[in-house]
């Protein structure tokens, strides 16, 4: 029995990781469910700090091998657990990022980071340089810290940003010194950190860039939902949302193809997940598509206030009167103009003497 387990492991070893790979994915998608739930935040705080302690250890390894005779054989185990440790972290990341990422534009941060995880997976063999792992662990350690100080504190200004930037690069700058001191040699130091702090600061050059860009998505707000109605009603439970069902093989539950008549209103409902404790002002802006140009103008703009903790997502609505014929979208964004979503509908004009069909939903 044992020998044919070994021969059917030595069969199918060369999809091992793979098969680890896709089973470590879905018990992260399965066990992160909040983004500001503490035992999640405190678990990838762990895996930060264990992750920047296994690289100093694994260079001084590399370095000292005569200081370290008991854990020299097992240094191929330690970069295991380096691996394992950086692919949890961006397995997470694409989780949290991902329920963020509503626009397209921050669809593309989270395809970065699938791309990390995927060559940290099938690539690793290749990641094994000083720098590279250097630069890997800033991008891992801005990551988290870009959602964990709004967790923590409740701030959600801009300047968490630059916080975050300046908190990895002090980490970072710890864990090269840690890892290239020499003792009695203080020259070769100076030049390891010469050579590896712009590395440091080139990641997070990167990263302000996007930011700038909008394309590292808005963690840790995220709109679960948004569409457009004819009504919306606070009833008890929830808000009742009213709309004209579409054709059999629509997969919209809205208004999104909106059929006007004379005195009709377009209401917008949307859910933004904040973390406890935190109150964010959300903005609905209305815009229309110039026919001629394809240009979109803003028409309104309307702010109301959310307050963070609701699995959900806060609930808000706005509503508009005298909506002319064509191409519409509600922009929701925050009152920093952080994008967290858009919905595109269209207005037309219909007969007022054709009866009409309603469908309500709760949105609990």
């Amino acid at each position: 029995m044992v020998g044919r387990a070994k021969a059917l492991r030595r069969r199918f070893q060369r999809f091992e990781g793979l098969a680890f790979f896709l089973a470590g994915s879905a018990w992260d998608a399965l066990t992160l469910t909040r983004i500001d739930r503490l035992t999640d935040n405190l678990i990838l705080l762990s895996y930060v700090l264990l992750l920047g302690a296994l690289l100093v250890l694994r260079r001084r390894l590399e370095k000292l091998p005569e200081r370290w005779p008991r854990l020299v054989p097992h240094e191929e185990k330690i970069g295991f657990a380096v691996q394992f440790l950086f692919g949890g972290l961006y397995s997470a990341y694409v989780i949290f990022y991902g329920k963020s990422a509503a626009s397209d534009q921050s669809l593309l941060f989270v395809g970065l980071l699938l791309g990390l995880l995927l060559a940290n997976e099938f690539l690793h063999d290749r990641l094994r340089g000083r720098r590279l792992r250097v630069g890997l662990f800033t991008f891992c350690t801005f990551s988290f810290l870009l959602f964990f100080i709004p967790v923590l504190t409740g701030w959600l200004g801009r300047g968490v940003f630059t916080v975050a930037a300046l908190c990895s690069f002090g980490v970072g700058a710890l864990v090269v010194w840690l890892a290239e001191r020499m003792p009695g040699a203080v020259d070769l130091t100076r030049q390891a950190l010469r050579q590896q702090l712009p590395v440091v600061g080139g990641v997070l050059l990167l990263l302000g860039g996007l930011d700038l860009l909008q394309l590292i998505p808005p963690v840790p707000l995220a709109l679960m939902k948004v569409g457009i109605y004819h009504d919306v009603r606070r009833v008890e439970g929830g808000y009742e949302l009213v709309s004209e069902p579409g054709p059999w093989w629509s997969f919209a539950d809205d208004d999104s193809a909106f059929l006007r008549r004379e005195g009709d209103k377009v209401w917008c409902f949307s859910a933004v997940f904040a973390p406890t404790g935190t109150g964010i002002a959300v903005v609905h802006r209305w815009e229309l598509q110039d026919p001629d140009s394809g240009d979109w103008k803003t028409t309104d703009t309307i702010p109301f206030e959310v307050m963070g903790g609701r699995q959900g997502g806060f609930r808000g609505y706005t509503r508009k009167q005298n909506v002319q014929d064509g191409r519409w979208r509600v922009v929701v964004e925050t009152g920093s103009g952080r994008v967290l979503g858009r919905h595109n509908f269209t207005v037309q004009s219909t007969d007022a003497e054709t009866e009409r069909v309603w469908s309500s939903r709760l949105a609990d």
